[in-house]
């Protein structure tokens, strides 16, 4: 029994001064495991003792991450959060002695969270400390750009926290070197130029992240101007000419029959005319002219009334008023042969009898008198050009724009020029004719028998003129006005055969026949002689 105390007395001694060594020279310890036990264990005083430093906390938007160096014999670290300073009540969701994580929670709210690390000889040292969880980053949709000439507006929907906005823009695209003002749910830029486009970017932010678009525009033209439009009308179109100023990207041209419905469109208008055909004669139409482009539009409208095709108004017998194409001709001797030109005033013939209408749309009509001014033929040269000379001086009474040929009384196939020598009863392409009659009868069917004064006087006689030359005996003959009886058959020699022995000059009154076109219109007038059609 007493050795025994002996012995453990010893002991005891032993790791007492075992104990006193290891904290005086700082090289090993020992730990008692069990009676007469020891395990020795290689270590530095500073590797027993626990550690819990350098400690840095991060947030996102749903998680918290902790760092931090734990350390100590057999080390292990416990991370616990809570809502509520010093309750922990939320554990990590990972865990180890260099970092803590915790997911799953609540943007923008500030969590607490307490960090320990405990050795093996249950020596604990802990950290506190508190951090925000972050927003969610905000959201941008529904950006909407519109612009006129000078600016641009974007307009946005903004969800969520976003203290920071930027709307920046430029002139190519990813380069945006301007900034705008904005707001959270628009932007806008000012002071530019028409017709430039225009590129964008507008992004909004929080401590979670940002969200941006892009995007370009253009910016508008000022709208084309329209001015000048004039309307001119026949009986079945409408002519409209205007001006267009600007850039014009598309033009339209319509019309109808009620003011301010323009029910029909006309497919090819330009920048300065529109044609309306194949409308009804006599009627109103309404019209509306528009240039436009991106920066809006401009418009004209009116209205103007279609003609009355004369074809559809007159009947054999009614009068017509046509102004001639001049106020006096000049006919010169190398037509006629005379000793010198003849003057003719065709105001005075400017009053119309219709003698037929025809199926085509046209119209003839016969002067309703013969002019009071002959016209002296004489000479080879008066036989070869009577007939041209004839329709040339009666083309003179008629207005070109209406009317579609030109003869004198009697003339209807006769070429309006002889040609070739003169041979006795074969002048060539004058010969003997008659046709005239055909004209004649026309006439007197409509206007009765035809008289006019005789050349000089004031006698009223049987209008004879016809633009046929006739052979008899040694020379060759045109009818005028005169006498019926007391001429050798009725007949006046105009030319002896050879073309040059006859002294005389044979005085020819002109009463021209025209063919109206088909366009004719009806301006004004009733068709009778006191209120004759005008065209």
């Amino acid at each position: 029994s007493n050795n025994g105390s002996i012995s453990t007395n010893r002991t005891i001694v032993t790791i007492v001064t075992m104990v006193l060594l290891v904290l005086i020279v700082g090289i090993s310890y020992a730990v008692y495991q069990k009676e007469e036990e020891v395990t020795f264990i290689n270590a530095r005083v500073g590797d027993f003792r626990v550690n819990l430093s350098n400690i840095t906390s991060t947030s996102t938007n749903n998680s918290v991450d902790l760092s931090y160096t734990a350390s100590g014999y057999n080390a292990s670290t416990t991370c616990t959060f809570g809502t509520v300073k010093g309750t922990y009540n939320i554990g990590a969701t990972t865990v180890n002695n260099s970092k803590c994580t915790k997911t799953g929670l609540t943007q923008n709210t500030a969590y607490y969270y307490k960090v320990c690390t405990k050795n093996k000889l249950n020596q604990e040292s802990c950290r506190e400390g508190s951090i925000n969880t972050k927003y969610n980053a905000p959201t941008l949709s529904n950006i909407t750009a519109t612009s006129t000439t000078n600016s641009i507006r974007l307009t946005y929907t903004v969800t969520g926290h976003a203290p920071d906005y930027l709307c920046k823009w430029g002139t190519s695209n990813g380069n945006y070197p301007n900034t705008a003002g904005m707001s959270l749910s628009e932007c806008n830029i000012t002071g530019l130029t028409q017709g430039v486009t225009y590129y964008y970017r507008v992004c909004v932010s929080n401590n979670g992240g940002q969200n941006c678009k892009t995007g370009s525009i253009a910016t508008k033209l000022n709208p084309p101007t329209l001015s000048n439009i004039t309307a001119t009308s026949t009986y079945n179109s409408i002519n409209l000419s205007y001006t267009m100023s600007g850039t014009v990207s598309s033009r339209t041209c319509k019309y109808g029959t009620t003011n301010g419905n323009y029910s029909y469109t006309v497919s090819n208008p330009t920048n300065s005319k529109c044609s309306i055909t194949g409308l009804a004669e006599n009627t109103t139409f309404y019209y509306q002219v528009c240039a436009s482009n991106n920066g809006g539009q401009n418009c004209k409208t009116g209205s103007i009334k279609t003609g009355i095709r004369l074809s559809s108004l007159v009947k054999v017998g009614d009068y017509v008023r046509m102004t001639p194409t001049a106020t006096s001709y000049s006919i010169p001797t190398s037509t006629t042969g005379y000793t010198s030109a003849q003057t003719i005033n065709p105001s005075e013939l400017n009053l119309w009898r219709v003698i037929k209408v025809d199926t085509d749309g046209t119209i003839e009509m016969v002067s309703d008198k013969v002019s009071s001014v002959p016209v002296y033929f004489r000479g080879k040269e008066g036989y070869m050009n009577l007939v041209g000379g004839l329709n040339t001086i009666a083309a003179q009474y008629t207005d070109g724009k209406h009317v579609l040929r030109t003869r004198h009384m009697g003339y209807s196939t006769q070429k309006e020029k002889c040609s070739g020598p003169l041979l006795y009863q074969n002048p060539g392409d004058c010969g003997s004719d008659t046709g005239y009659q055909t004209d004649t009868n026309l006439v007197e069917s409509v206007v009765g028998s035809l008289v006019a004064n005789k050349a000089g006087t004031t006698t009223a006689e049987p209008y004879w003129l016809a633009s046929r030359l006739f052979g008899i005996g040694n020379g060759y003959r045109g009818r005028y006005v005169g006498p019926k009886s007391g001429v050798s058959g009725n007949y006046l020699y105009h030319v002896d055969s050879d073309g040059t022995g006859n002294p005389y000059s044979w005085q020819y009154a002109v009463r021209p026949i025209v063919t109206l076109k088909s366009t004719s219109e009806k301006l004004s007038g009733s068709g009778t002689s006191s209120s004759p059609y005008t065209l």
